[in-house]
């Protein structure tokens, strides 16, 4: 039997290999993850959950990212996984004991907190601390300008299609640049309703589709400003954002032998730094109404240790590592399970007219020219400055920043986006609870 896959694997078509995986090989085990998936008998466990998504992260992925057009102005390998796994459970292609297991890895376990922690870790750490106590006092700026561009574009997009001012920023501006659904449209819809706007059912009913809208055109858009990135890379870090952070550090960097123990304490700075964020959280009150998330206290206390010299470079070396497989090689996997968990093609179908195509294509477009011109003026590279200020804005949450990320390659990135996302969340439910007491 051996001398037999031996001379099947010598052959071209046999010999071809998947993730590293002779196909002969990927193909016995994709078979028997499907016939579990058919059988309803997938494990309920890690073991089932990453399994699965694995296999369909892989087929997805390899796809993805060898499609013509698709692989360089879409998405990818990143996207086909994410839209994949929705696809999959849009037609019922997937077992309840498969969609239970990934959704309780996803949801119940919180895998993707812990993938977002070790990414964030590593991210912040690599930030050379002199780059990034600059970076830091020109981000916020940079994240308010694609607010302000988003909120414009958004009203011109509404004297177009005869849509009111109130229409344009309750129902687009805010869902869209929003912190996605449970720490966004949940609380802006408690707020619309405490303001006597009507039901809060009533604005869950319009935001919600039309965040997922967004979620998947900021998606596209993380593909595009990569190619543009190539196309112009003056106007591109190539995954840095700042202007003074210089490129060949980073490649020293990746150069450097990194032992298992270095690695190993990776670990232990992503999940002790989230847990001091969660400490954070839960001590201090919320800051005029927002309650200011884990993760971006997790961002603070990280810059801060950086800036001021208190991981050795050794540990540094670990987490930057350790970064790099967590992007590099389980990307497709979170994607399939952010598909299956939290994007609906129902709801993507549902509010995929073309006045709502063009409003959506506005804000984002507007968004993004105020951070690019924000980010240049503030020492920012504009591609880098777009997908981490605008597209992780208009990306609903955490999950979708990770989706941007990984269409525009730029995962090392994430803990910018995180700043998006939480602290830029944040200003948003501020933003939110004045327009909604205006439109009263």
């Amino acid at each position: 039997m051996e001398k037999l896959f031996q001379g099947l694997n010598k052959h071209r078509i046999w010999g071809y290999a998947i993730f590293s995986v002779p196909l002969y090989l990927f193909l016995f085990l994709a078979i028997m993850v499907f016939a579990a998936n058919q059988m309803d008998v997938i494990p309920g466990s890690m073991v089932g959950s990453i399994g699965a998504m694995f296999v369909i992260g892989i087929i997805m992925g390899e796809i993805g990212d060898r499609l013509p057009i698709w692989k360089d102005y879409i998405g990818g390998g990143t996207l086909l996984a994410l839209l994949g796994g929705s696809l999959l459970v849009y037609f019922n292609l997937l077992k309840p004991s498969t969609t239970d297991s990934i959704g309780a890895l996803m949801k119940s376990t919180d895998f993707i907190t812990f993938y977002a922690a070790v990414l964030i870790t590593g991210s912040i750490l690599s930030i050379d601390r002199k780059v990034l106590i600059k970076s830091f006092l020109g981000y916020i700026p940079t994240i308010l300008a694609g607010l302000v561009g988003s909120a414009i574009m958004g009203l011109i997009g509404g004297v177009l299609f005869g849509k009111s001012v109130e229409e344009v920023l309750l129902y687009y501006f805010l869902p869209i640049m929003g912190p996605g659904t449970g720490a966004g449209a949940v609380p802006m819809s408690q707020i619309y309703e405490a303001a006597g706007l009507g039901d809060a059912s009533t604005f869950l009913s319009t935001a919600v589709p039309i965040l997922t809208l967004g979620l998947v055109m900021s998606i596209i858009f993380g593909a595009i400003a990569n190619k543009i990135g190539h196309i112009f890379p003056k106007m591109s870090g190539d995954g840095r954002l700042s202007r003074k952070e210089m490129p060949e550090d980073v490649k020293d960097d990746q150069k450097k032998e990194v032992s298992a123990r270095s690695c190993a304490s990776g670990f232990l700075l992503a999940t002790a730094y989230y847990i001091m964020g969660v400490i954070l959280n839960k001590i201090i009150p919320p800051i005029m109404g927002v309650s200011i998330h884990a993760f971006a206290y997790m961002v603070i206390l990280l810059a801060v240790s950086n800036m001021i010299g208190l991981i050795p470079q050794t540990v540094k070396d670990g987490s930057k590592k350790l970064q790099g497989f967590f992007a590099g090689q389980l990307s497709w996997v979170i994607m399939v399970g952010v598909g299956v968990v939290y994007v609906s093609i129902a709801d993507v179908l549902a509010v995929l007219t073309f006045s709502n195509f063009v409003m959506v294509l506005f804000v984002i477009l507007g968004a993004a020219a105020g951070a690019a011109l924000m980010g240049w003026l503030m020492g920012f590279f504009p591609v880098e400055a777009v997908i981490t200020a605008a597209l992780c804005m208009s990306n609903s949450g955490g999950a979708g920043d990770v989706a941007v990320l990984g269409a525009a390659h730029r995962m090392n990135l994430l803990s910018w986006s995180q700043i998006s996302s939480r602290i830029g969340g944040g200003i948003m439910l501020i933003i939110a609870s004045i327009l909604m007491s205006m439109f009263a």
